[in-house]
């Protein structure tokens, strides 16, 4: 059997004692025995997730109007040019993606960035299609408010 010194005390500790046998200290654990049990701890967490599946993933981007089209997920504003499936308005289901869009309702009811068919906004705010010089409702044979 092996003896150490008690830190507390003159007295001598048998290395498996957890008291000093003449003071009643604790013994001084050391850093690498906390080391070794966390180590172990992480090892049968990792071990138990592996074999069991790990915490249930909760899906936080959900269609709110039902209408088969998303909002962004990220918590940024739905921008179509950086997103252009992206439903700008998801707690109404006649507002998404594709939908028809009249003009000068002053609904986006496409979701394009701007009120009418065909339109589409540019990062300067302009209206593509009338810096193209075209026309979408004259195009189409709908006669544009005054």
């Amino acid at each position: 059997m092996s003896l150490s010194a008690c830190p507390s005390c003159d007295g001598l500790l048998p290395n498996g004692a957890a008291i000093c046998p003449h003071c009643d200290a604790p013994r001084p654990r050391g850093w690498a025995a906390r080391l070794a049990r966390v180590a172990v701890g992480g090892l049968a967490a990792m071990t138990l997730m592996a074999c069991y599946g790990g915490p249930a993933w909760i899906d936080d981007c959900v269609d709110g109007d039902g209408d088969g089209w998303f909002p962004t997920c990220y918590d940024e504003p739905c921008d179509p040019e950086v997103d252009p499936n992206c439903d700008c308005d998801d707690a109404r289901a006649d507002i998404h993606p594709g939908a028809p869009d009249v003009f000068g309702d002053g609904l986006d009811s496409d979701c394009s960035g701007a009120d009418g068919p065909g339109k589409r906004r540019t990062d300067a705010g302009i209206d593509a299609e009338e810096d193209a010089g075209i026309d979408a409702e004259e195009d189409a044979g709908i006669d544009a408010p005054p």
